[in-house]
């Protein structure tokens, strides 16, 4: 009769416990990816809320210096907001329109044309 030793048992649960880890490390890969990409969409929102914003303080404090169907890009470098752009024109009815061009993880997701306002004849 021959007698087994318990180093089979012994490699087969070393075999087992590599494989339970490495499915745990990949559940917790995935899970930092989902956490990266909701911060980074959070980040893009806000970046995009601030550029609104600026849009709207623009159009009010400059509304008697851009002529209708005149346009004007925006300095957004001091925001911090990477690649955005954003434009500011004044359409023939005297409304103002902003082009908002906000990229996230490196390519542009998203340009809106928002309605910023109608143009004051006070130019405050």
């Amino acid at each position: 009769m021959k007698i087994r030793s318990p180093r089979g048992f012994a490699m087969a649960g070393a075999i087992v416990m590599v494989a339970l880890a490495g499915v745990c490390l990949y559940l917790l890969a995935e899970s930092s990816k989902s956490l990266k990409f909701q911060t980074d969409r959070m980040q893009y929102e806000f970046r995009a809320r601030n550029l609104r914003a600026s849009a709207t303080a623009w159009a009010e404090r400059n509304a008697a210096s851009l002529a209708d169907e005149a346009s004007r890009r925006l300095d957004v470098g001091a925001m911090d907001a990477g690649e955005a752009e954003l434009t500011v024109r004044r359409t023939a009815q005297g409304e103002f329109r902003a082009d908002l061009g906000c990229p996230w993880g490196g390519k542009l997701i998203r340009r809106e044309n928002l309605p910023v306002g109608s143009a004051r004849p006070e130019g405050r």
